[in-house]
């Protein structure tokens, strides 16, 4: 929807398809809805891998969002979007990936209060 050299200021260029306001739209909406499922998963996960710790793996991961977004925000000024996607794409993949590995850790070591224990196990 947006050409490649669209970061760094007004372009008559083109995309690989015609630019509209509805296809930014629903862009938008698409990526707003993900990234508030992703944060309600991921918020879930890190409460139950570390019940008792839960500020502060919060804020770890809050800490480490956080430098990922400023590095990404500098590098907009010196690399294209075709570029970001490239750098995004493959590291968004490998985040779902390694999202599914360690649910599926998570989940099959349930935890209850007799159990905590085999946590240990599980997560070693």
């Amino acid at each position: 929807n947006l050409p490649n050299n669209a970061v760094f200021g007004n372009t008559y260029d083109t995309g690989y398809i015609e630019s509209s306001v509805p296809l930014a739209m629903i862009c938008s909406l698409m990526l707003g809805l993900a990234d508030c499922c992703l944060n309600t998963q991921v918020y879930s996960l890190l409460a139950a891998m570390h019940p008792d710790s839960g500020a502060q793996t919060c804020a770890l991961y809050k800490f480490t969002k956080a430098v990922v977004k400023a590095t990404s925000y500098y590098s907009s000024n010196h690399l294209g979007l075709h570029t970001h996607l490239h750098i995004l794409v493959p590291s968004s993949v490998a985040g779902v990936i390694a999202y599914y590995v360690i649910g599926r850790k998570v989940t099959n070591c349930r935890v209850t209060d007799s159990e905590l224990q085999e946590l240990n196990k599980c997560n070693t």
